[in-house]
């Protein structure tokens, strides 16, 4: 430790700021080392442990400060004016609070029927049910197989906004899927109004026609995309 004007610092630093009584170099130099501070013979200052100073924050760090490697929680970080390009890695992998899909668990009451018609899909037929949400988009993807259509005939298959959302209230969207009436492969409609019951799946694009009575022969397949509020 050859910089004798750190040492005389520390010096005084550590003997509570008096020059006139000045600890031994040895000492000083093994209060630091506790403290997790070296100096190498250049006077370079090593820190060996994180700083802290209970009841005080650090402000105006320039990021020339921080090391590469500091580990930074993301709440402490100002992000106003910042954007996507600031990141230099923007896989879509790393963003998973918005592209993660959520699995719906089964619920038969998630599926009815419009009118006095019933839609009965019991926890096998659910093949997949599940949802994500990228700003105020919500995704819906599901896969309902072998289930049963009975009760009056009518024009929908309704099934159930997952996760508590709601239908954002000037939203409509209108989207094709893939359906089997009663074992009858065809190419159907998913509609999603501010003045209907969830996702309601439709035969014709004007919903005109009903759904056929089946047991165990009712397939619907599709994703559907839509504004939640």
């Amino acid at each position: 430790m050859s910089d004798n004007r750190l040492l005389a610092l520390f010096q005084q630093i550590l003997s509570g700021g008096s020059s006139e009584t000045p600890l031994l170099a040895s000492e000083v130099e093994r209060r630091l080392i506790v403290a997790g501070i070296t100096i190498d013979t250049n006077g370079l200052i090593t820190f060996t442990q994180p700083l802290a100073f209970p009841g005080t924050s650090l402000t105006n760090i320039a990021n020339a400060n921080i090391a590469a490697g500091a580990a930074i929680d993301w709440s402490k970080i100002n992000k106003t004016g910042s954007n996507l390009t600031d990141l230099t890695t923007r896989a879509l992998a790393g963003l998973t609070d918005y592209v993660e899909w959520t699995t719906v668990a089964y619920a038969s009451g998630n599926f009815t029927g419009s009118g006095s018609m019933t839609w009965t899909v019991d926890s096998g037929d659910q093949a997949a049910f599940r949802y994500r949400v990228v700003g105020k988009t919500m995704t819906v993807f599901f896969d309902i197989r072998t289930t049963t259509v009975a009760g009056t005939p009518s024009t929908s298959l309704q099934i159930a906004i997952p996760g508590g959302y709601a239908l954002a209230n000037d939203n409509e969207s209108f989207q094709m899927i893939r359906i089997f009436d009663n074992g009858t492969p065809a190419i159907g409609y998913a509609a999603v109004r501010n003045t209907g019951a969830g996702i309601q799946l439709q035969r014709t694009i004007d919903g005109s026609t009903n759904w056929s009575a089946a047991t165990n022969t009712t397939s619907v397949q599709g994703t559907v995309d839509f504004q939640v509020a």
